[in-house]
């Protein structure tokens, strides 16, 4: 435990106030006693040595009282200033279930407020919460959770809580439980980034491997069908039946170029042109580019760019590219009309400056066991789709060094944010 250091003396521990009480008291003692000592009055010096003995031990008394009432005032400030100072939150319940105690990391985390002392986990926690679950499974069966991650709603947000659930024990008896929680919401987010990049770059060797392999007999297929035609025209024996196989057959082969294509697309990121932009002029022309079609839909478009533009460093045509696609995928998912809102903002991250752009509809929204598949290739929900539009948006944007993710409520909407290093602090990676 941390204490604050006492007052040191030459004499040890003794306080500086307490030693100087005592010599003066001894002082004037002894100067009284040897003034009465000449009057020779025994019984009267004798009551005044007792007397003075008792003063002096009540007079040690209070201050050692005194000392020890400061130090354990010391402590328990101390304590507070780090509960309240570190990131991680802190509550603690009794053995009854009770709140006793919550910091202000754990206030802002839970969203619980800071009147919870003697309120018990079933009125603060709703019953389905997989945090309530795991304090009653402790008081239950008397276990311990170390290192447990667990989902948490707060408010619109499911935010991933890493939490610690502990004994709180006095003089080796139990009082209770001690709840430690940190949000790492960001930090599973960057983790399922990873993996999914490590999944995507295995997967576009493997279609490019896959698209060389199949454009050339489809070339061929191709240009033995041309021939055909020719033939069968040449001999003046094509019918309406032959014409309507011979459509149907350039109509596939086209479609799957056009898929061969997107694989190429994926597999092979294409050489970065960097140049800095303004992000204001290209939305705006996009959002002019949709309008006409989101107004047939019964979809409103609302922008939120600020009057200070910011600037990137970027690929104008690939980032084109990306916004037009989250758009065109915002007004598919809002088939009965609904709201599309484009929002544009500067955060800083570990003292670096990047560009969000937000884009949220109220569309149907995305199911939950679906939204952890969306960036990855061939998986689409929309019939006829290839699965490889927000693969390609998504190495698109790790190719600039940025970040793309996705929140969504299904019935209520979904939100794509795109994350882009500011250019005064921009690092490109460039394949």
């Amino acid at each position: 435990m941390l204490r604050p250091n006492p007052e040191q003396t030459l004499f040890g521990h003794i306080p500086i106030r307490l030693f100087v009480s005592i010599i003066l008291v001894i002082v004037t003692v002894i100067s009284i006693v040897l003034i009465l000592g000449v009057q020779r009055d025994k019984s009267l010096v004798i009551a005044i040595f007792l007397s003075t003995v008792l003063g002096i031990s009540v007079l040690a008394a209070y201050q050692s009282y005194h000392t020890v009432r400061q130090n354990l005032e010391s402590i328990k400030s101390l304590a507070r200033n780090i509960l309240d100072s570190i990131p991680t939150g802190v509550i603690t319940l009794d053995s009854q279930g009770r709140f006793t105690s919550i910091n202000p990391a754990a206030e802002k985390i839970l969203l619980l407020g800071t009147n919870v002392s003697g309120k018990k986990i079933g009125e603060l926690l709703p019953e389905s919460t997989p945090l309530r679950q795991l304090l009653e499974e402790s008081f239950a069966e008397g276990k311990s959770f170390h290192d447990q991650t667990v989902t948490y709603l707060q408010g619109d947000h499911i935010l991933v809580l890493w939490v610690t659930l502990s004994d709180l024990n006095n003089e080796k008896e139990k009082e209770g439980l001690i709840l430690l929680i940190k949000d790492i919401s960001e930090i599973n987010r960057l983790e399922q980034q990873v993996r999914r990049s490590e999944k995507l770059s295995a997967i576009s060797t493997l279609s490019a491997a896959v698209a060389h392999e199949i454009r050339n007999p489809l070339s061929a297929m191709d240009l033995n069908l041309g021939l055909l035609e020719e033939e069968i025209m040449a001999g003046q024996r094509e019918t309406p039946p032959i014409r309507e196989f011979i459509d149907v057959l350039n109509v596939e082969i086209k479609r799957l170029k056009g898929i061969l294509d997107s694989f190429a697309r994926f597999s092979v990121p294409t050489q970065l042109v960097l140049e800095e932009l303004k992000l204001e002029p290209i939305i705006q022309h996009l959002v002019t580019l949709i309008r006409v079609e989101a107004a047939e839909n019964g979809i409103y478009v609302e922008t939120d760019i600020p009057s200070h533009d910011f600037t990137i460093l970027a690929d104008e045509n690939q980032i084109t590219q990306v916004f037009l696609n989250i758009m065109i995928n915002a007004i598919q998912a809002m088939p009965s009309g609904g709201k599309l809102f484009i929002q544009v903002e500067e955060r800083k991250i570990n003292n670096e400056n990047w560009v969000n752009v937000r884009f949220s509809d109220t569309g149907i929204g995305i199911e939950k066991e679906k939204i952890n598949k969306i960036f990855e290739p061939f998986f689409s929900s929309r019939h006829g789709g290839t699965g490889l539009g927000l693969a390609i948006s998504h190495r698109i944007i790790e190719d600039h060094g940025g970040f793309i993710h996705v929140e969504s409520t299904e019935g209520k909407g979904t939100v794509f944010t795109v994350q882009i290093p500011a250019k005064r602090n921009q690092t490109i990676r460039i394949d």
